[in-house]
């Protein structure tokens, strides 16, 4: 599993002097789109010690790679968008850690499925009949979109979703989502390790009172590992150790995961990152040793 603003005065500046020496004749060339343009970050690698990575960023930035700059700006049309640029210290290796927060307007209510369905528990009636049917596909819908989990047989037990589908607050409303955590290693895009699940908020923040309200986010998997600590381990079935487990709170993110390296070993990594400074430590657990690394991510929203 698991500077550009000085390049672009420089360019403009040549191109300048040259309609001025041809009389214009320049003038009829296709402008550069204004899209490359908007908000790409001028990065600068000053740091020795992750000058390595630094410099692989460096690249894929100025050569316009689509995909990085959509992990790291977002798009356009999408507005909340949150990047975490880490470059590990003494590597090739940097993550971008990224996700887009849910508008206060798109969050609501978990439906309490079985308050609900007492209003329909008639089955002779054939109208309530068919709305508890109804009601019950849209949990299971629910329950599955949380995990990801389309598969047959499912990756996650029922009593897991249904465990999970009960842990649920009427004071909080909620949003799907997910985070995801891109990794570069000598300059290529490694693919992301993810986790799916919901963002949450107070549900008095809903009225448009605050523009940008609290709000957190915890994915399925990360879920999973919070019962399973709380719990004795009654859905350790359900985990899946190298899936990305991934929270994010008002103040720190955590990525947890585990993977094989070359040696055969499996790997037990944490990443967590302050969200206000940016700060991050990594943690490496080996079956007989540990190592961890640190530094201060870019941040970019």
């Amino acid at each position: 599993m698991r500077t550009l603003s000085h390049a672009v005065l420089f360019c403009t500046f040549l191109s300048a002097t040259a309609v001025a020496q041809t009389n214009n004749r320049a003038a009829a060339l296709p402008q550069k789109p204004a899209d490359t343009a908007r908000n790409v970050p001028a990065i600068k690698c000053v740091d020795r010690d992750t000058a390595a990575a630094c410099k692989s960023l460096k690249e894929l930035v100025d050569a316009r790679d689509k995909g990085l700059l959509a992990q790291v700006l977002g798009t356009p049309e999408v507005r909340r968008h949150i990047s975490y640029v880490c470059l590990r210290p003494n590597a090739d290796f940097f993550s971008v850690v990224n996700f887009t927060i849910p508008e206060p307007r798109v969050y609501g209510r978990k439906l309490d499925t079985d308050e609900e369905i007492a209003r329909y528990a008639d089955d002779s009636v054939s109208t309530n009949a068919s709305m508890r049917e109804m009601m019950e596909r849209s949990r299971k819908a629910e329950e599955n979109a949380e995990f990801m989990d389309f598969s047959d047989p499912p990756a996650v037990s029922q009593y897991t979703k249904d465990k999970w589908y009960q842990d649920h607050s009427k004071e909080l409303v909620y949003s799907p989502g997910l985070v995801l955590d891109f990794t570069y290693q000598d300059g290529i895009n490694m693919g992301p390790v993810e986790d799916w699940g919901e963002w949450s908020m107070a549900a008095s923040s809903r009225n448009g009172e605050q523009s940008d309200p609290p709000t957190w986010f915890l994915g399925g998997y990360a879920w999973i590992e919070r019962f399973n600590s709380q719990h004795g381990d009654q859905s350790a079935k359900d985990d899946d150790p190298e899936h990305g487990h991934i929270s994010v709170d008002m103040s720190s993110i955590r990525v947890h995961y585990k993977y094989g390296n070359p040696s055969g070993d499996m790997v037990d990594y944490t990443m967590q990152i302050n969200r206000l400074t940016g700060r991050f430590v990594e943690s490496f657990k080996y079956s007989n040793s540990s190592d961890r690394d640190s530094g201060t991510c870019m941040i970019f929203k």
